[in-house]
């Protein structure tokens, strides 16, 4: 992928751009995306602790890294297999939709880290399934996964339930 090419879906009035606390992630088709960050050091580390998490099985595939320069920005990415990310199952599961980050009418975490989001898990089995097989597995890996909210984890290609957040806060080496 060039970065023309994602330069150019940035400005496309259908693209839509995931924000999270320390990074944004582009979908670039059904199977790949981009995450980039204004910092090169956080690309890497992000980077590293995902590609660390792939050989495990419970992070998505990674790419290559990637630097692009968007409104006269520069941003350090890497392309990383699309998933389908729990908090917009969590989403439809109550309605509601994200706009610029936030939910309309609610409170973001209040759906997908609190009650609410345990009774979502509780009432769709094959994503509380999923949740607790993620779980499971990180476990038996020593791998302590400390931002667990329905924004930092999702789906792949193959079913199975993986990390999609590898900030400083989310996930540890017990």
């Amino acid at each position: 992928m060039q970065a023309i090419e994602i330069e150019k879906l940035l400005d496309s009035p259908d693209s839509t751009v995931f924000q999270g606390t320390s990074g944004c992630y582009l979908p670039l088709d059904d199977d790949w995306g981009v995450k980039f960050f204004y910092c090169e050091s956080s690309r890497d580390y992000s980077y590293d602790q995902q590609r660390y998490y792939e050989t495990m099985r419970v992070a998505p595939l990674t790419g290559p890294k990637v630097k692009f320069t968007y409104q006269g920005e520069v941003h350090y990415g890497y392309i990383t297999e699309h998933c389908q990310c729990c908090d917009t199952a969590v989403m439809e599961y109550h309605h509601t939709e994200i706009e610029d980050g936030r939910c309309e009418g609610c409170d973001y975490f209040d759906l997908t880290a609190g009650d609410e989001y345990d009774s979502f898990l509780m009432d769709n089995p094959e994503w509380g399934d999923k949740y607790f097989e993620l779980k499971g597995r990180l476990e038996s890996h020593n791998i302590r996964f400390n931002d667990d909210h329905a924004g930092n984890w999702g789906i792949n290609h193959m079913g199975e339930p993986v990390i999609i957040d590898f900030d400083k806060s989310s996930s540890s080496r017990v």
